[in-house]
């Protein structure tokens, strides 16, 4: 199906440049949220 695998890989990393951001934005949300919900506050 691939016949260049070079070109998959490319894919795969233009993927990952442009996942990242909204997983790292998810994760500070995320960790935003649990930080908010402890009813310890330091």
């Amino acid at each position: 199906m691939i016949r260049r695998p070079s070109a998959g890989l490319l894919f795969i990393q233009l993927l990952g440049v442009l996942l990242y951001p909204w997983m790292e934005a998810t994760a500070l949300g995320l960790a935003l949220h649990v930080v908010k919900r402890s009813p310890t506050q330091t």
